[in-house]
């Protein structure tokens, strides 16, 4: 991976498994990622690995989506419609 692909923009869904917030959302966050070419990650506790990121980031509630832009991050807080987070994923551009 390239130094300024690390550096775009980027949406991370944290999702806690189980959780019906979480499986009700995800669907819309992966429609507005494919629209949005915005890169993305998806972060759940099935592994050591996610459970791990979700404690280093402080994630407490679930789902969470965090944007980065320019080294920052930005908690989303909107509606969990695909519209919302392609909103969202364009702000972050």
């Amino acid at each position: 991976m390239k130094y300024r692909e690390l550096n775009a923009p980027s949406m991370t869904f944290y999702s806690l498994a189980g959780c019906p917030h979480c499986t009700n959302a995800l669907p819309s966050f992966k429609e507005a990622v494919a629209h949005s070419s915005i890169n993305s990650s998806i972060v759940d506790n099935t592994t050591p690995h996610g459970q791990k990121q979700i404690r280093d980031a402080g994630i407490t509630s679930f789902p969470t989506i965090v944007g980065t832009k320019k080294n920052q991050n930005y908690l989303y807080r909107g509606d969990r419609s695909s519209e919302s987070f392609v909103d969202f994923a364009n702000y972050l551009k």
